[in-house]
């Protein structure tokens, strides 16, 4: 049995930690996963650039696909857009397949959207009856959808006004949060606001409110903290923004003080990719993280890239460099220490710039890439 004093000790070091850190543990192994035709998914691991796993939908070709809140799962839409199938991302096996077809109609599933607690969906779908002498096209409608009895509810026009916007899964999986000007928290069954994480209020004078810029670094699995790159705009001159990076406390609601990074001048921090520490941004377009695009080369076929390291501590540019490769691919992933960038765009092939952004080498895949990458880390 531990000493008291050795508890109490324990205890004031933990409180002491920044919220980010208490009871998180940072994942080790980055893996990606690729949809591909013709109706099948594949786990890659970019340590070894190999294919590592395989599974093939059961009702044929996909037509869309959502990551579950908990990066564990995978809703597929397939079937001719009449079935959902779940693929369980660690073992590569289907685990359940929902059916959304009636009698008389053809049914059309257009969207996938799970509810906080796991097990329930929003479904957007469009029905088409069939009558002796033509379709009858209805009205789209959103239902929600209720896993373990399979069963669907009364149909909606919309989905809830409370999280028609900016909606995202608490990262304890129990709360809506929905991003707009501030963050409100929705209870998923009454759907009445329970609380507010306020942004949008100049913490001093002369400042500006903050807007969160890009994805969660905890990746939606900290329950105890989001980390965002922040945007401000400069309240007196509107054509000036700075950006930097900070923890908001899920435990008090607040943007955590100790944790603000202001880093200047904005450079136009938008979509990036990360190292599986968050130390390391890489984006694609010069002077920019998470630019996009490339200029055509001589040579049919080839596009000149420009992509961009950034310290996440500091916000600043380490390192900048060009690769030719062919046209129409983007940067789609990093590997775990962001040593290694992924550009998809058509056909099967992964092209492959190393950490200094020259052309390492391009990965062929068993299939026609169809859905960009998918990154899970665990």
């Amino acid at each position: 049995m531990r000493h008291p004093k050795s508890l109490l000790l324990a205890l004031a070091l933990l409180c002491t930690l920044p919220v980010s850190a208490q009871d998180w543990v940072a994942p080790t192994k980055r893996l990606f996963y690729v949809v591909a035709w013709p109706g099948r998914v594949f786990r890659f691991d970019p340590e070894t650039d190999k294919v590592t796993g395989e599974v093939a939908f059961r009702n044929g070709v996909h037509h869309d696909v959502t990551l579950s809140a908990d990066k564990k799962k995978m809703f597929v839409v397939t079937g001719q857009k009449q079935h959902v199938e779940i693929v369980d991302l660690a073992t590569m096996a289907i685990v359940a397949d929902h059916s959304f077809e009636r009698a008389g109609q053809t049914a059309r599933v257009d969207d996938v959207r799970e509810i906080p607690g796991g097990d329930r969906w929003y479904v957007r779908i469009e029905r088409i009856k069939k009558l002796l002498d033509r379709y009858e096209i209805m009205e789209p409608e959103w239902v929600e959808y209720k896993l373990g009895g399979r069963e669907e509810g009364k149909p909606m026009k919309e989905l809830p006004k409370a999280i028609r916007s900016g909606a995202r899964i608490s990262p304890d999986g129990k709360k809506w949060h929905v991003f707009l000007k501030d963050i409100t928290v929705i209870d998923p069954v009454t759907l009445k606001e329970e609380g507010k994480i306020v942004l949008s209020e100049p913490a001093y004078a002369g400042m500006g409110g903050y807007t969160v810029r890009g994805d969660d670094f905890f990746n939606n699995l900290n329950p105890n903290a989001y980390r965002f790159i922040w945007n401000m705009t400069d309240p007196v001159k509107k054509n000036r923004t700075f950006f930097g990076r900070f923890d908001i406390d899920l435990k008090t609601m607040k943007i955590d003080p100790t944790s603000v990074k202001d880093w200047g001048a904005s450079l136009n921090f938008n979509r990036g990719f990360r190292s599986i520490d968050n130390r390391i941004g890489v984006g694609s377009g010069g002077g920019r993280f998470g630019g996009g695009g490339g200029s055509r080369a001589e040579g049919e076929g080839e596009a000149e890239v420009t992509a961009v390291t950034y310290d996440l501590e500091t916000g600043r540019k380490v390192k900048e460099g060009r690769a030719k490769i062919r046209e129409a691919v983007s940067m789609a992933a990093v590997s775990a220490d962001a040593s290694k960038s992924y550009w998809t765009g058509r056909g099967h092939e992964l092209v492959v710039l190393d950490a200094d952004h020259k052309y390492l080498k391009t990965v062929e895949l068993p299939g026609e890439i169809t859905r960009g990458i998918y990154v899970v880390d665990s």
